[in-house]
């Protein structure tokens, strides 16, 4: 059986806090790639790439202690967004990955500040091809032969 693996990145976005933003994600070590970009005299730029041994971002696990409010669980990329994300910017996250060649999929997530969030997938473009071409036959990707 083989692994499903992801190539995994982030849009540039803004924080509220540089540092709070930084230190909270040195608990994922090397799971992650951040890089900073400072433009002279404006704000400081991120991005992150997917570092997991799948190529994806942190998988988070719920926390030990319920009660504890320094024990984070749920979605890191929401996380991301509603704790540390500038107001006035999107995160969007971009994934593509394949199983060999048997399934490849991808998708892009868009979350604002408020955790508000949209996303599509490439899987998608079966529905749209049945809508564009009402009269034409659209095969889905299927390991057995059509």
């Amino acid at each position: 059986m083989s692994n499903y693996y992801t190539n995994t990145r982030t849009n540039w976005f803004r924080v509220k806090d540089k540092k709070e933003f930084m230190d909270w994600l040195t608990r994922f070590g090397s799971e992650l790639l951040l890089i900073a970009a400072e433009m002279t005299g404006k704000d400081t730029y991120f991005a992150m790439l997917g570092n997991s041994e799948f190529g994806d971002f942190p998988y988070i696990e719920p926390p030990d202690d319920p009660d504890d409010d320094d024990q984070y669980h749920g979605d890191f990329m929401e996380h991301v967004a509603t704790q540390f994300l500038h107001d006035d910017d999107i995160l969007v996250i971009l994934e593509s990955g394949a199983e060999k060649m048997h399934y490849i999929g991808g998708v892009a997530t868009a979350y604002d500040s408020n955790a508000n969030m949209v996303d599509i997938s490439i899987d998608g473009i079966y529905d749209k091809a049945r809508r564009e071409f009402p009269n034409k036959k659209v095969q889905e990707l299927d390991l057995r032969r059509p």
